[in-house]
């Protein structure tokens, strides 16, 4: 029996979020996941070794070499334990390295390796290409309707996220 509140696409069954009464902090959680694993795909299917979360933490040492992992720790939102993996996974990929400080030996900057480099514009084309994608469908008012409801989570729950102090454009 097929249940009209439901559209079946593969395998999954997709419920209309307009008429059942999933909370939509679920609803978002779960929109976050789909994209997240849609991201990652696209990147390792065009080859990239690298996953979304692993994304921000490179582009930030794209745009500040010689940043110290506490210094990124803090500008990526990131625990010590989850950033030094994902540091560690990229240092075994080549695509950043780890280098002594020169003021304090016991710190390690960190800066993207010259095969990062030459990856890092068909990343940024295969996140772009996805972005739209993903948001294919939504007209303007609908996307200004969806970034003011972000903007008002993001207040409620005091993240601080200063879009203009943030490496995420894909320029």
């Amino acid at each position: 029996m097929k249940d009209r509140n439901c559209t079946l696409v593969g395998s999954a069954t997709i419920f209309s979020a307009m008429q059942t009464k999933v909370p939509l902090t679920y609803l978002i959680y779960q929109a976050v996941r789909a994209i997240q694993l849609q991201l990652s795909n696209a990147l390792s299917e065009n080859g990239f070794p690298i996953t979304i979360e692993q994304w921000p933490i490179l582009n930030e040492i794209f745009f500040n070499g010689g940043i110290t992992q506490q210094d990124l720790a803090n500008r990526v939102r990131k625990d010590k334990t989850t950033l030094t993996r994902i540091l560690n996974t990229l240092e075994k990929n080549r695509l950043i390295e780890r280098r002594a400080s020169t003021v304090d030996k016991r710190k390690k900057q960190l800066y993207h390796t010259a095969k990062a480099e030459e990856m890092r514009l068909g990343m940024i084309e295969v996140l772009k290409d996805q972005g739209e994608f993903i948001l294919d469908g939504l007209d303007e008012k609908e996307e200004a309707a969806v970034r003011h409801g972000l903007n008002v989570i993001f207040r409620n729950l005091k993240w601080e996220f200063n879009f203009l102090d943030t490496n995420y454009s894909f320029k």
